[in-house]
């Protein structure tokens, strides 16, 4: 064996001759090339204004399927219009990271279409991949190696992101080379402070960097403290240092301190209005979009911030957020959009003081609404919905009865595996998806938060099925009747 392997070695018995870098180049170029045409077939089905040319940017991404869509491209045309880091109005940008909308505002300014940046996330994500698979390859069997793109490529998550605006094909697709520099059997410095600027580039598509990056080097001290606590620093300077730049300019367009972003309250407040069953439907028939009641949620959030208002001296308990912009108070209209989580909405003037008072204050509720929130991380994501009422109910009934047995024989199967360091070299695997559930509890749930971690549960669970098929199927071979015939 090479000596570069996983932080924990290999996690097969004995693993035959590496898979040659030629065959794996091509069952990815496959795969990316299947992902390509599936995701210009289905983004009608995504969005279905794309090809309008005479809307506005954030009306031609605007998903039916993805909320949060809409505001991506009204931060991309407000970076547009004013050549900075601005909403339309003019305010800068505090509320969200900025590195999504730049590239998509990026993409419309040089080839007047949202297009150019779909195709690299597809492109990106499966040379990635390819990366990744050509560093490990040595170190798992080559069934596991060929079947992991294919099964990545063929989930409907993967098509169905392919064909729209959102962060998590790009965040993921850059966390996996966290994976290729830290896989060695004993990272250094070096490999910690590549680590680092690979985090430090992820949290400008999404604040979860930070998390996992904190994680990342509390995996690795826990496991030997004398030997990375060292290297686990070096990764944590390299980190603030890519992010200085943004926390620089916070400071200087607002005068606050806002390391990432100033939402980080604002969702943890309402993330403590307990969540019911009739707004969050956790399995149904299997086809809801995405078990969300958006306008309910939206009617709960105004009511809980009435009866606050009503009992801490009215409006004066409510004010701008954060970043100083005006927040419509608790007796405005309703936006028209109950489904975009961009829109402004209305906050205490001290969130966490209420979060934490809603969970201090209804306990079994908030038991209840953990279990949901757990539902909405761990659950399938949803297939077609909008065609279940077709000719073509019988057979999405049929791929949903299917796809629950896939999520829960690979997916859910290889977040079980990634806690045994017997089946899973990744050590900081672990820490990473308790972090992201954790998340989930307090702030927001939703099954595509898994998706980062596809690629490593379906290559730790195929490994584990081949450890387990091959000895059985060598004995069947090897049999006296086998031998007879």
């Amino acid at each position: 064996m090479r000596q570069e392997r996983g932080a924990q070695g290999s996690i097969t018995a004995a693993v035959d001759k590496p898979l040659g870098k030629r065959p794996l180049a091509i069952v990815i170029c496959a795969c990316c090339l299947f992902v390509l045409i599936s995701s210009f077939a289905f983004q009608s089905y995504v969005m279905p204004q794309l090809g309008a040319d005479d809307l506005p940017l954030s009306e031609r991404v605007r998903s039916p399927k993805f909320g949060d869509t809409v505001g991506y491209g009204l931060l991309a045309e407000g970076i547009l219009q004013h050549g900075e880091l601005s909403r339309i109005d003019g305010t800068p940008i505090l509320k969200h990271m900025p590195g999504l909308p730049a590239l998509l505002a990026a993409s419309f300014g040089l080839f007047d279409s949202p297009r150019p940046f779909m195709v690299f996330q597809i492109l990106f994500l499966f040379a990635s991949l390819y990366f990744l698979l050509a560093k490990i390859r040595d170190g798992f069997p080559a069934v596991a190696l060929v079947g992991m793109p294919i099964l990545v490529a063929l989930h409907p998550q993967t098509i169905k992101h392919s064909a729209a605006v959102m962060s998590d094909l790009l965040f993921g697709s850059i966390l996996l080379w966290v994976v290729i520099v830290l896989w060695k059997r004993t990272p250094g410095y070096r490999e910690f402070l590549l680590a680092g600027i690979v985090f430090g580039i992820a949290a400008y598509v999404r604040e979860s960097a930070l998390p996992f990056m904190l994680l990342t080097g509390l995996a690795y001290v826990l496991r030997d403290c004398r030997k990375f606590f060292g290297p686990a620093t070096v990764m944590a300077c390299a980190f603030l240092v890519l992010l200085s730049p943004w926390v620089i300019r916070n400071y200087t367009v607002s005068e606050k301190l806002i390391p990432l972003t100033t939402k980080s309250s604002e969702l943890f407040f309402y993330s403590s209005i307990p969540l019911t069953t009739e707004l969050y439907s956790p399995f149904g028939p299997g086809l809801q979009e995405g078990g969300y009641d958006y306008a309910r949620l939206s009617g709960v959030y105004r009511d809980e911030l009435r009866s606050k208002v009503a009992g801490r001296g009215g409006a004066r308990a409510y004010g701008p957020d954060p970043a100083g912009v005006r927040q419509p108070w608790p007796g405005d209209p309703l936006p028209d959009d109950l489904s975009n989580s961009w829109s402004d909405r209305p906050v205490p003037q001290n969130p966490i003081r209420e979060g934490l008072a809603n969970y201090l204050s209804k306990p079994r509720e908030q038991l209840a609404s953990l279990s949901l929130k757990s539902v909405a991380l761990f659950n399938k994501p949803p297939i077609l919905a909008n065609l279940s009422s077709t000719s073509l109910s019988g057979f999405l009934v049929t791929a949903n009865v299917l796809f629950h047995a896939f999520h829960a024989g690979i997916i859910l199967f290889g977040i079980a595996l990634s806690f045994s360091s017997r089946n899973n070299p990744f050590i900081f695997l672990p820490y990473w998806i308790a972090g992201q559930y954790l998340q989930s509890l307090f702030y927001w749930s939703e099954h595509r938060y898994l998706m980062p971690f596809y690629p490593l549960l379906i290559l730790i669970s195929l490994t584990w099925y081949w450890k387990h098929w091959r000895p059985r199927t060598r004995k069947a071979e090897n049999s006296p009747d086998a031998e007879a015939a």
